[in-house]
């Protein structure tokens, strides 16, 4: 054997050597082939398992390569370790008794995992955290969100409906249709709405406009409730809320599901689909959703003209390929949404009778169509958004194209009826870029750089003056963030720096054109502590310093606008009475200075959380300098008809409060969940509560479920009471009719007293019993049927501008059935 080994490399070697290749280079290759065949895999994949709801770890849960016979058990501490790894790239099959099957595609660019099973029984999915991650990039940062079944129950209400679930959020209405969340007492341009990773731009300035994103294309609502999220930029003063869609996981099987529901009240329908595919480089996702929602109805009425539309679209694709990810998102969401006919007064006696009267005027029997008042709003989102991960370091680049057209339709005279009394077309470029830095002496963290121009303009035909002039925005800004471990603490810091210039115009009254141009810059940050006390004991605290500058609305707002008046705080004076006076001309920064806004807000939490009890008390202090806000100033009589009229005026505030959140398995079948808030707000200027500040509620669901009755598996029964408290700290109430007749009697009522003033008294404390039963049908169908206002009572929200007109709606009956596959 030996001479025939011999003969054939001489042979071979000779026959080459002729040929000119060099007989060195070629023992080269061949000894580097033989090194590389004889060298062992050395490649190692470490991680975490967790159970999904209690975060506690998964002992001797399995993990195993996806064709292979190489796999790993995790020890008692959920930890796993594969080694002997080749693949830079492979598929990670993970499972465990009583849990839902997890397949994730890992690479060796990313670090680690933590993989989090969900229990079969529950809606929740698995997923797989590579790094640690957090929202908003701050430890010290009180984070909430809704559970699994809330989300999946909520999914057709808006968005401010859904997000008023969590504790410490509430919300403000315009109506039966337009919610706003509101946090800490805070809402509108004050609040950040994070939708998809991009900044939600929209017209945010007014209790009317609610963000217009469809909670049934999401799949998870977090709440971030300090000031001062620096990563997200100018605005959030009083949180941050983030709408995640679904991940687009690579190496993945069909999945998606079709939806239907149907409501009582206002005889709604509503469908939906979603299908998601993940492949070794590609995954893709879609999802569509549409209802249609006739007038909603009150315990002993119709609520004329509260019928809504709505669709919406969600398109994505994902393409990865070793250390590099590239993302695309397109969105679109449609609403059509009625505004409570009996809102609109045309004369003094109407607007008396309306506050008064024990049904709404125009109260008409129900239809689907909606008839004016109406807002038509469409937002469109384009994002395409680069990632290159490295062992160490990640380096980000976003860019997002947002087009926001919003009509608002008003009662109007003749042929006027039919077109838009404000008519507006917001167009935002926005580009986020972001640096992951490797850890430095203990101190992990990153650094971004954020640009955004906005472009706003009226578009003509509404026969009206503008509501709001014309406007550029040109903003950037930068920030850096950093933590360490010592030990059981956590402390970290955030500082960002960014300015906003802003080019206007507009017209006068009487007609003139006028321009302007602001410019506005701040510094924020944050510091934050998190400590762990024990096993399943957490303490947070973080301080925020937040700012950010007057909305064109605040500064520049005037006319008619839903059912009242406004003057911004550039259209009015006070005389020597102090009688609300609008001049003819706008006024300047010179005339009449408007500062920015800064939020100084101190938010403690302590939080309990294992298997079967969590606990999260909330603890918060916020001062705000230069707070802007709107409130009534008397009743004006137009053209157009009678209305109360508003004006924006600024002063010192403080908001401080707290809530509370527990949810307790009491056994496998049995379990609750408590919620409770409390904020209590004044003007420190002349110590004089603000309108329309959430009253106390506690929130209270009793939750009894059973894993399988007959052919139904995951069947949840809940019991839902709900009490809201009467506002006790309220402005002093001022009514309609005192108004109108200090006016016909030559009486000045705000001469000695110009304080905050409503023109209701808040309504009284009520009680509401909600209930539904859920179950899983043949492991693919989810049937869910639920009652709302179940003793049907008669309320009103003191946060709802409709208060002033009608009750709330009444008892509703819903039923929706998923089919997943």
């Amino acid at each position: 054997m030996d001479h025939i080994t011999h003969f054939f490399f001489h042979n071979i070697l000779s026959q080459l050597s002729r040929t000119g290749i060099p007989v060195l280079m070629l023992l080269c290759i061949g000894v580097c082939e033989l090194a590389a065949q004889d060298t062992p895999c050395n490649g190692e994949i470490k991680g975490t398992i967790y159970d999904a709801e209690s975060r506690e770890p998964l002992p001797y849960a399995t993990v195993q390569i996806k064709d292979s016979s190489k796999g790993a058990v995790a020890d008692i501490n959920g930890e796993f370790i594969l080694k002997g790894v080749c693949e830079e790239e492979l598929d990670l099959v993970i499972s465990y008794t009583g849990y839902k099957t997890l397949v994730h595609h890992h690479d060796a660019y990313h670090d680690h995992p933590s993989i989090y099973l969900a229990q079969a029984k529950v809606t929740l999915e698995s997923v797989v955290v590579e790094g640690k991650q957090v929202e908003g990039e701050l430890y010290s940062n009180t984070v909430s969100k809704l559970t699994p079944e809330e989300f999946e129950e909520g999914q057709s209400a808006s968005l401010g409906d859904l997000a008023s679930k969590i504790s410490g959020v509430s919300v403000v209405k315009t109506g039966q249709n337009v919610s706003l969340p509101v946090i800490h007492g805070l809402y509108s341009n004050r609040i950040l709405v994070i939708n998809n990773g991009v900044r939600h731009e929209y017209q945010s300035w007014s209790s009317d406009h609610a963000p217009e994103i469809d909670p049934s294309t999401a799949n998870e609502i977090k709440v971030i409730k300090g000031a001062s999220a620096v990563k997200y930029g100018v605005g959030a003063l009083g949180g941050v809320l983030l709408v995640n869609p679904p991940k687009m996981e690579l190496s993945t099987d069909w999945k998606g599901d079709v939806s239907l529901a149907g409501q009582s009240n206002g005889q709604s329908g509503e469908g939906g689909f979603s299908v998601r595919k993940g492949m070794s480089n590609w995954a893709f996702m879609a999802e569509a959703n549409a209802l249609k929602q006739g007038d909603l109805q009150a315990p002993d009425y119709i609520l004329s003209n509260t019928g809504k539309e709505e669709s919406s679209l969600l398109l994505g694709t994902r393409y990865h390929k070793g250390s590099f990810d590239l993302e695309t998102h397109y969105s679109r969401f449609s609403q059509k949404l009625g505004i409570l006919r009996g809102s609109v007064n045309g004369n003094l006696e109407d607007f008396r009778n309306a506050l008064e009267a024990e049904v709404p005027n125009d109260t008409q029997p129900f239809t689907h169509e909606i008839n004016t008042p109406y807002q038509l709003v469409v937002h469109n989102m384009l994002k395409v958004s680069a990632n290159v991960q490295q062992k160490e370091q990640s380096f980000s680049l976003q860019y997002a194209y947002q087009h926001n057209a919003r009509q608002e339709f008003d009662v109007r005279r003749g042929t006027n009826n039919e077109i838009p009394s404000i008519d507006l077309v917001l167009q935002t470029h926005s580009i986020d870029g972001e640096w992951k830095h490797p850890t430095l002496s203990g101190w992990s963290g990153s650094a971004g750089l954020q640009v955004m121009y906005q472009d706003n303009n009226n578009i003509p035909g509404t026969n009206t003056t503008p509501y709001i002039p014309n406007f550029n925005n040109y903003r950037g800004g930068a920030f850096l963030i950093e933590s360490k471990e010592i030990q059981e603490n956590t402390i970290e810091w955030g500082l960002r720096y960014d300015f906003q210039y802003s080019s206007i115009r507009g017209r006068e009254s009487s007609g003139d054109v006028f321009r302007n141009s602001l410019n506005y810059q701040n510094l924020s940050g944050t510091v934050g502590w998190e400590k762990r006390v024990a096993k399943h004991q957490f303490l947070k605290s973080n301080f925020g310093v937040a700012w950010r500058p007057p909305s064109i609305s605040e500064l520049y707002a005037y006319g008619r606008h839903r059912s009242i008046y406004e003057y911004g705080a550039w259209r009015y004076t006070f005389d020597d009475n102090n009688n609300v006076v609008s001049p003819g001309d706008i006024l300047t920064e010179k005339e009449k200075p408007v500062d920015s806004e800064v939020g100084y807000k101190w938010v403690n939490s302590y939080e309990v959380r294992n298997s079967q009890f969590n606990l999260e008390l909330v603890g918060f202090v916020n001062y705000l300098d230069n707070y802007l806000y709107s409130r009534p100033a008397g009743i004006t009589r137009t053209a157009r008809g009678v209305f109360p009229f508003y004006i924006t005026d600024q002063t010192n505030a403080l908001f401080v409060g707290a809530d509370v959140m527990l949810k307790w398995e009491h056994s496998s079948k049995l379990a609750s969940q408590l919620k409770a808030g409390y904020i209590y707000a004044e003007n420190l200027e002349d110590g004089t509560p603000f309108v329309a500040i959430a009253p106390p509620s506690i929130n209270y669901d009793l939750i009894y479920s059973l894993s399988k009755v007959g052919p139904m598996s995951n069947v949840s029964v809940k019991l839902s009471p709900q009490f809201t408290f009467e506002q006790f700290y309220h402005p002093r109430v001022i009514t309609a009719n005192r108004v109108i007749a200090s006016y016909e009697e030559g009486v000045n009522l705000f001469k000695e007293d110009d304080s905050i003033f409503d023109f209701m008294a808040p309504p009284a404390n009520y009680f509401l019993l909600n209930a539904s039963i859920a179950c899983t049908l043949y492991d693919q169908f989810t049937v869910r049927f639920s009652v709302e206002n179940a003793l049907n009572t008669n309320y009103k929200r003191y946060t709802d501008v409709m208060r002033y007109y009608a009750f709330d709606t009444g008892r509703n009956f819903s039923l929706k059935i998923k089919y997943k596959f």
